[in-house]
């Protein structure tokens, strides 16, 4: 027996809207208290969460360092990445950071 969990785009994190968002799966995303609050309501028992919130900082993080070297090279004319929006990248990165500052 296939099992579907699907979220209401009310129950969306403020502010992990628009495109760029979706596509880095950020558009949607809920906090640990919703997935478990979800999952909970389609009969299923959530026995043990973890927090990772340490860990996605660091990956976060070390995301922007990386973009940021992009964007400066890119100021420099160092680096052409033909149209490729570093800004709108980093800030996908700014409100993964903020969803996960924000999560309890």
């Amino acid at each position: 027996m296939d099992h579907k969990i699907t979220a209401e785009r009310a129950a969306a994190a403020p502010g992990a809207g628009g495109r760029h968002a979706v596509v880095a799966c950020l558009g949607g995303a809920l906090s640990l208290d919703g997935y478990v609050r979800l999952i909970e309501a389609s009969g299923l028992k959530v026995e043990d969460s973890f927090d990772f919130k340490s860990a996605a900082r660091d990956f976060l993080r070390s995301i922007d360092r990386k973009l940021l070297l992009v964007r400066l090279a890119q100021n420099l004319k160092k680096l052409d990445l033909g149209g490729i929006d570093i800004v709108a990248a980093r800030n996908v990165v700014k409100t993964g950071m903020e969803m996960v500052e924000s999560s309890p």
